[in-house]
């Protein structure tokens, strides 16, 4: 499985980002979203939240991301990320009800988890920015869907 970049224009494709290489599964990528800048691409996968230079195709990082226990056996959840309008912060949503708020510059061993916010009582399927940034809305499978407003810290 791979994600690939077309050229709208010409039909043709511009790019292939290697997707996952699973000898046992292949589920491949739910979800993706551009940077505010065009520069990486996010990507939602079983094994995580994967981050690709769209440029050269380079698969930078893969921050995993923490599945209920119910979920780890079965198939790969569907949930679809997004990246925020004005900087390279990712909200990921999980399938315990929590959004992570990811740095996607960031080493997978330094802090790459800038806050995680929880208000559903169950998956979360969705997440969308609101153009300025200032908020977050996200939609779970409890039947909800709460409008978040995003602060940032000095550092962020």
């Amino acid at each position: 499985p791979a994600v690939q970049v077309w050229d709208t224009a010409t039909g043709k494709i511009v790019r292939s980002m290697a997707g996952i290489k699973s000898k046992q599964f292949g589920y491949g990528i739910y979800s993706v979203s551009f940077s505010h800048d065009g520069r990486l691409l996010a990507g939602m996968a079983k094994e995580g939240l994967y981050i690709w230079d769209v440029s050269t195709g380079e698969r930078l990082r893969l921050f995993p991301v923490p599945q209920p226990e119910h979920e780890q056996f079965w198939h790969a959840p569907v949930r679809g990320c997004a990246f925020s309008p004005k900087e390279n912060i990712v909200a990921v949503p999980t399938g315990a009800g929590e959004i992570y708020f990811v740095d996607a510059e960031a080493q997978v061993d330094g802090q790459w988890q800038l806050a995680i916010a929880k208000g559903h009582d169950g998956a979360i399927a969705s997440v969308a920015w609101q153009r300025d940034g200032s908020h977050l809305v996200s939609g779970g499978s409890d039947s909800t869907i709460l409008l978040w407003k995003v602060r940032r810290t000095a550092t962020h």
